[in-house]
């Protein structure tokens, strides 16, 4: 597998962040969950999202990405306020996401689950009839089929997603979000429970896609992997963030060696 170079992770730290983050807290029945965080992503980088369980990573990503709003704070888009948007919203603007169990449509086929991130591509409503409709259809196809060749899937493109092994049904939902064309991705633990082989493919699909300049923020507790992937590494612990930096740099701090004492990481 291709790790990120160093002359890379120069030109992402050479650019303005995609997404920021700025004082975002999220509270549940008192309970803090996120205290105070600050974040920037970068288009073109993978951002590490590490931590303890029960540190925060999902919940950062609901408030990103829409799931859920934040109790105090805000996110920005290329500038542009998304706080407290739908997750519909947020997608259309340019951030999609997985979630760390797999939701697909199992009876469906692998075209079809791929061609629900293309809906917003549709510029007509459901009920226009004729021409128009038939074409953006046959053009919504054609571009999900090719995103399906590109990502080694296309044989597979008539095959009911129930039943295909593990690791081939994480790249259809990672497909499903690329489809949207997304400006940024997160990936919550999308090579949970793989096989070190299958785990090895999805690290090439995301640098794959960073390379693209699509901002990717990889929630996962292989450590090998993530450092391996990784321009950054944010480590969240107790809902905050202790350690922004490459991954040497973050590894080597005391709080995040303190943070791990114990051990969740794999």
């Amino acid at each position: 597998m291709t790790a990120i170079d160093e002359g890379t992770a120069a030109a992402v730290d050479a650019v303005m962040p995609l997404i920021e983050v700025r004082g975002v807290e999220k509270h549940f029945q008192g309970v803090a969950a996120l205290v105070d965080v600050n974040l920037d992503v970068f288009g073109g980088e993978v951002l590490g999202l590490v931590g303890p369980n029960g540190a925060g990573k999902t919940t950062l990503v609901n408030a990103i990405t829409g799931y859920i709003p934040p109790t105090a704070g805000t996110v920005h888009l290329a500038g542009r306020d998304i706080t407290g948007l739908s997750m519909d919203r947020v997608a259309r603007l340019g951030i999609t996401r997985t979630f760390q169990h797999l939701r697909l449509l199992e009876q469906s086929s692998v075209l079809e689950n791929v061609l629900l991130g293309r809906h917003q591509r549709f510029t007509v409503r459901p009920w226009t009839m004729g021409r128009t409709r038939v074409r953006q259809e046959r053009e919504q196809r054609e571009a999900a089929r090719a995103l399906l060749d590109e990502l080694g899937l296309a044989a597979l493109a008539d095959t009911v997603a129930a039943g295909l092994p593990y690791g081939v049904r994480r790249r259809i939902e990672i497909a499903r979000a690329l489809a949207a064309e997304p400006r940024a991705l997160l990936l919550d633990e999308p090579t949970a429970g793989m096989t070190p082989g299958d785990a090895n493919d999805i690290g090439e699909l995301i640098v794959q896609t960073a390379g693209t300049g699509v901002a990717v923020v990889l929630i996962e507790h292989n450590v090998g992997l993530v450092t391996k992937l990784s321009h950054r590494i944010a480590v969240l612990d107790w809902g905050r963030v202790i350690k922004v930096g490459d991954p040497g740099s973050v590894w080597d701090d005391e709080r995040v060696r303190a943070a791990y004492i114990g051990g969740v990481a794999t």
